[in-house]
């Protein structure tokens, strides 16, 4: 018991001291840490707060149509399954992912001046010829995200005009110059509700339920 007490002292003599300049040190970095602890988790209190008032405000838009949410998984596919939802409740037409992307690439492929203009690269400039093949490739070979332009293409391959309801700024209408506004495909396009980021989901009417199961979103 001596021998231990000899020992520990022995150890606490040899011990480096702390000066007031590292101890200001090390409670200034934990300080930062808690800190930077506290911003993060006021971030995702700020982002959840974001989300809910975003989906509250879609929901509300809904309502007044007589509408609900059609959920859509959010894997890259979304806004070609949402139309292919809308396509088989509206008109009962059966057009897979597949079709609707292979469709989307090649009307934006044959109307290249049209669309050229509003596609970028890395460096901001208008893409290369080169460089739209690849954009035309991903859009009906890989999961690549859909947008604006490709529900224009669509809009203009099926002839339908096609509405999207945001939770801010009035509603986006594609095609209803061209086709009419009677019985658009109708999407709700989300900003901040869904992990991966801008999203896009179906809907239908008050009370109706999918009649499949693959609509719902698991994210």
């Amino acid at each position: 018991m001596i021998m231990k007490r000899i020992i520990d002292r022995w150890r606490n003599l040899n011990k480096p001291k702390i000066t007031k300049s590292q101890r200001r040190r090390e409670n200034k970095e934990r300080k930062d840490r808690e800190r930077q602890e506290r911003i993060k988790a006021g971030l995702l209190d700020d982002i959840d707060s974001t989300r809910s008032i975003e989906m509250k405000k879609i929901e509300s838009l809904l309502e007044e149509r007589n509408l609900s949410l059609c959920e859509i998984p959010s894997d890259g596919d979304c806004m070609y399954k949402a139309i292919e939802h809308q396509l088989r409740l509206t008109r009962n037409i059966d057009q897979t992912v597949d079709e609707l992307r292979y469709q989307a690439s090649e009307y934006i492929r044959q109307n290249k001046d049209d669309f050229i203009p509003f596609l970028l690269n890395d460096e901001n400039s208008v893409v290369t010829d080169k460089e739209f093949e690849v954009y035309c490739d991903k859009i009906a070979n890989t999961k690549t995200w859909g947008g604006h332009l490709e529900l224009k293409a669509l809009s203009n391959t099926l002839k339908v005009p096609i509405e999207i309801i945001q939770a801010e700024g009035t509603p986006i209408q594609i095609g209803f110059s061209e086709f009419g506004s009677k019985n658009p495909l109708i999407l709700c396009y989300f900003r901040h509700a869904y992990r991966l980021g801008e999203h896009y989901n179906s809907v239908m009417p008050n009370g109706e339920v999918p009649d499949d199961e693959e609509w719902h979103n698991t994210e």
